[in-house]
């Protein structure tokens, strides 16, 4: 019921427990940059976290940030990391601010909005939405702005459903945390994401990891039952909970 009982992780600034891509190098994680997905959600809320997840882009001179489409395509669109929003401080420079989450307490609160939402069980759907997203800007280390539920993240703002809400505001929390966006994601159809400029698989988003190639060779009788099961192991075929 309130973040002093999440279940988590406390990441450090040095080894063995700093937050894992901090230190990276190969690929290094100062490319990673703030989505277009993000960077519209976050901007048509007026939601302040865009300042604790992100930083301004180089080539800003009025301190904006900028989103990259995801997938573009290198050989026809070039890159310049200084024109997007690199991740921000926490993510880097400082991640003992930092913690990898197992159950958190706004991720209860939403899961109980939904359930209410969906008439699973008798609640308050909007106060335990409430409740939810207030935890969630405390557990980033961000101020609440006053007007922020009683506008475009009010729980029956126009042109949403009260469950487009509950899980958008759940996949932003979880911003460190890709697994658990993509799994609410092919679960529910939420967040509205962009199209893949580039995509290798026609567009769509997949819904399923592959079995690796060593399932096949130290596995292959039950991988070539899941693999028959799966259109051959198919990215595209929805898991049992999915179906």
């Amino acid at each position: 019921t309130s973040n002093a009982q999440n279940a988590i992780f406390n990441f450090t600034n040095t080894d063995p427990n700093s937050f894992r891509l901090a230190q990276l190098r190969v690929g290094d994680f100062n490319n990673f940059v703030l989505s277009e997905t993000m960077d519209a959600i976050l901007t048509d809320l007026n939601d302040t976290r865009i300042e604790t997840f992100f930083r301004p882009f180089s080539n800003s001179t009025t301190g904006e940030f900028n989103g990259l489409l995801n997938g573009i395509d290198p050989s026809e669109t070039s890159v310049a990391l200084a024109d997007f929003s690199l991740a921000g401080t926490s993510f880097r420079e400082d991640t003992s601010t930092l913690d990898a989450n197992f159950i958190t307490a706004w991720e209860v609160q939403f899961a109980l909005a939904e359930a209410a939402a969906r008439n699973l069980i008798t609640a308050d759907a909007q106060n335990l939405y409430e409740t939810g997203v207030t935890l969630a800007f405390e557990y980033w280390n961000t101020d609440l702005p006053s007007d922020y539920l009683t506008s475009n993240a009010a729980f029956n703002a126009a042109g949403t459903t009260p469950v487009q809400q509950i899980v958008t505001q759940k996949w932003i929390a979880n911003v460190i945390n890709g697994y658990e966006g993509w799994i609410e994601y092919r679960r529910t159809g939420f967040p509205e994401l962009r199209t893949i400029s580039a995509s290798f698989n026609n567009d769509l988003i997949p819904v399923r990891m592959p079995y690796p190639a060593e399932e096949e060779a130290l596995n292959n009788e039950n991988y070539t039952q899941a693999a028959t099961a799966t259109n051959d192991n198919s990215i595209n075929v929805p898991v049992w909970w999915d179906e």
